[in-house]
Formats: C-alpha cells, sequence, structure tokens
C-alpha cells in the first residue's frame, strides 16, 4: 500500500518488486530501486517497510524459502499476484486509481514533474498531466521568479 500512497507505482509493478530492489544498509535511510537512481522511503514508511520484510508472507514453503519477491505469491517463484491484492485493497474501501492520482498530484506540487517522472520511472507527459490536473505551476516558474523582481 505504501508503493501506491508514497511513490504512486501501480500495483502491477509493485507486486513485481523484488528484495534487491530494496537498499537497506545499516544506519541509513531505507531506499526503493524505482530506477537506476533509488529514493529514499520517509519515515514512518521505511519502518513500515522493514517489518514487512522481517515477515514476508507465502515464505514458509520450502519452495518459497528463498523467494527473491518482495511480496512472494501462493504459487512457488512467482509474485503476489497484483489482481488479488487489487480485491484485498478494494474490499477494505481504497479507491486505487484515486489514491494512485492524488499521490502523483501531491508529487508533481512539491518538485517538477521532470524529476517525479526521474525518480519513480514514469513518463514526462504523464506527470505534465497530473500537474496541470493539480493546478501546478512548475511550468510558470521562470516566469514567476521573472515577475518577483
Amino acid at each position: 500500500m505504501t508503493l501506491l500512497l508514497v511513490f504512486g507505482q501501480p500495483l502491477t509493478r509493485a507486486v513485481a518488486m523484488k528484495m534487491s530492489e530494496v537498499i537497506d544498509a545499516p544506519n541509513e535511510p531505507l531506499r526503493l530501486a524505482f530506477t537506476r537512481e533509488p529514493v529514499e522511503v520517509p519515515e514512518p514508511f521505511g519502518a513500515l517497510f522493514r517489518i514487512h520484510m522481517a515477515a514476508r508472507p507465502n515464505m514458509n514453503t520450502a519452495a518459497n524459502a528463498q523467494s527473491d519477491w518482495l511480496f512472494p505469491g501462493m504459487n512457488p517463484g512467482e509474485h503476489a499476484s497484483a489482481q488479488s491484492v487489487m480485491i484485498r485493497l478494494r474490499g477494505l474501501g481504497v479507491d486505487l486509481r484515486g489514491a494512485k492520482n492524488t499521490t502523483m498530484q501531491e508529487l508533481v506540487l512539491q518538485m517538477p514533474p521532470a524529476l517525479v517522472a526521474e525518480a519513480l520511472g514514469y513518463s514526462y507527459q504523464v506527470m505534465d498531466i497530473h500537474e496541470s490536473n493539480a493546478g501546478g505551476r512548475w511550468k510558470n516558474y521562470p516566469n514567476l521568479r521573472g515577475s518577483e523582481r
């Protein structure tokens, strides 16, 4: 859920993440490698990730004991199904599309859309749409900056 609400990752990408894409060095913030440049996971979400990693589900079978999936599936060697996670979240009342769009719009208000796209592996065009929908002003930044003088 953190991947959806904090980083706007689609469930298909979230469930397919591997443990090797999680960088957890001692005395450093937890980081996730969505792209070549890992992104820091803010607290308290880093702590939640660590709890999840220490007790990942579906690890009790011999075939899954060494799974590299962050979200191991019911079948050996497979990650959790995005469909099953989606059904569970919807059952809890989570509006997945709304949550993802809200996250993206919040992110592009905090930093330029191009940086969000680079950090999270999205296209620039998609982030520009989210910025427009959020009423962002990064595109106007040079003009706004010039008008302050």
